[in-house]
């Protein structure tokens, strides 16, 4: 069929964004704290300033820019592509803010807006990209097979991209030459750029397909029709579905336990595994699995997922969570090896898992859309709302790493001030404990929370035809 062989296009397309949005986005969140707080030394009281500002912009921007893109009239946002397209030199450029410092005093005020600056900057254009292309995912297809192979063509995508962590590593030589760390980021920044170009010039939606030319005439006709009410009855009717509570729970959860895992991960291998143990090289490429593991597990169980569906690999994760959080804690910390190794499992089931809830929102909203006969689904609305109560968890989760981190030593630690054996030991032992315990918690209370989700065989569904999908085409 004509449709299907679009598809293979259209994923290709989709696909690029993934490639450039996960080059930069593994950077960023694995040397964004790393480097404000052992490069630049930012003053502890501004590094949580800047989080609790971020939480709260990043909880506002979300649902803004959804209700934005659904119903402003400008040419730009008219289509998911052209959202894409009108933001990727900003997304590139938001990018790049963190890595060249304002200051070269240690501690200063300076340092703090320029975090708080970075942060705002670049989670607002990743936001208006990528909340646009995670609508491009549910209005592609409304097929599982067909979602399943836009995951796919993702990951595969994604992983070459998680190989920037890795790349950065070797030339800047595990950041002791900053300079080259720079100029890696440089160039990475202007292949990201022209990634997300090709998806704004290249992808098509199933109303695309459906209807080109009409679209962009009647969009304003279509938003008014898909919304039918307020943005307040709107967010009242999604807020309230019980499959959306289900969600929203696990997903708060798997981004506070996954924003631990990018920004700290180092940190405590560095602390909890001795160089005497691993050579250079070899961190370095534990650090780069920790990002492209993930897209290797998603690509190669892919006949997995479409088997037993997406609901029932995400529950084996949060099972995954207590088994080997709880055996790493029982084990000790005496072998650094084997921690290596829990982290390594415990990352890449994590984020693998987590390239799925895609297929769970896209659920969520056909299943809106059938609910209340919405001519045209609210993606973005649905997207943006999710965002609003899931985003906290990424300011959340530093800010509670930090201040259990601090109250055992770490600001002395990376001070060098530290000099007692005893702290630094005690220091050691709540890393790990929270390293192995963390997963173990949030593990518990998305296995309850999951039980609620009753949206579990999509996978096995035909689905309905819609209104200008023709194979003809």
């Amino acid at each position: 069929m004509v449709f299907k062989l679009i598809m293979h296009g259209n994923s290709l397309a989709y696909a690029t964004t993934s490639l450039g949005a996960t080059m930069m986005n593994s950077i960023f969140m694995f040397y964004y704290v790393n480097i404000f707080l052992n490069y630049y030394h930012i003053n502890n009281a501004w590094f949580q300033t800047s989080q609790i500002l971020f939480m709260i912009w990043n909880a506002v921007n979300d649902p803004m820019f959804a209700y934005f893109q659904d119903r402003a009239t400008f040419s730009f946002t008219k289509t998911r592509q052209k959202a894409i397209l009108s933001g990727a030199l900003l997304f590139a450029i938001s990018f790049l803010l963190p890595w060249f410092p304002w200051t070269s005093e240690s501690e200063s005020w300076v340092t703090g807006i320029h975090l708080i600056v970075s942060l705002f900057f670049y989670d607002a254009v990743f936001t208006f990209v990528l909340l646009a292309h995670c609508c491009l995912f549910t209005e592609m297809s409304l097929d599982h097979g067909d979602r399943l192979r836009l995951i796919h063509y993702s990951q595969v995508a994604a992983m070459f991209g998680s190989f920037s962590v890795f790349i950065c590593e070797i030339v800047s030589d595990n950041l002791k030459n900053l300079a080259a760390f720079r100029v890696a980021c440089v160039v990475i920044a202007v292949l990201s750029w022209l990634c997300i170009r090709y998806t704004g010039i290249k992808a098509k939606t199933k109303y695309n397909l459906a209807a080109a030319n009409e679209l962009i005439d009647k969009q304003s006709n279509t938003v008014t029709e898909s919304n039918q009410y307020s943005y307040w009855r709107l967010t009242l009717q999604i807020i309230t579905e019980k499959n959306f509570i289900a969600f929203v729970t696990i997903n708060f959860l798997s981004e506070f336990h996954k924003t631990y895992l990018s920004n700290f991960s180092a940190i405590i291998c560095n602390n909890l595994i001795p160089d005497s143990e691993i050579s250079s090289f070899i961190r370095s490429c534990l650090y780069g699995a920790f990002n492209f593991g993930p897209m290797l597990l998603v690509i190669f169980g892919g006949r997995f997922v479409a088997k037993f569906g997406s609901y029932r690999v995400i529950r084996g994760n949060f099972i995954s969570k207590i088994f080997t959080g709880l055996t790493m804690y029982f084990i000790g910390s005496k072998y650094p090896l084997v921690f290596a190794v829990f982290l390594l499992i415990d990352t890449c089931y994590t984020f693998a898992a987590f390239t799925l809830y895609n297929i769970s929102v896209s659920d969520i909203i056909d299943r809106d859309k059938e609910l209340y006969n919405r001519p045209h689904p609210i993606s973005s609305m649905v997207f943006g709302t999710n965002a609003l109560i899931v985003k906290p968890a990424i300011s959340l989760s530093p800010m509670f790493a930090m201040s259990v981190f601090n109250s055992y030593g770490y600001d002395k630690l990376r001070n060098g001030t530290l000099k007692n054996v005893d702290e630094r030991n005690s220091l050691m032992n709540v890393m790990f404990t929270i390293s192995c315990l963390l997963p173990v918690v949030v593990g518990v209370v998305q296995l309850i929370a999951w039980s609620f989700y009753d949206i579990r065989n999509s996978h096995e569904l035909i689905p309905k035809h819609v209104e200008g999908e023709n194979d003809e085409i």
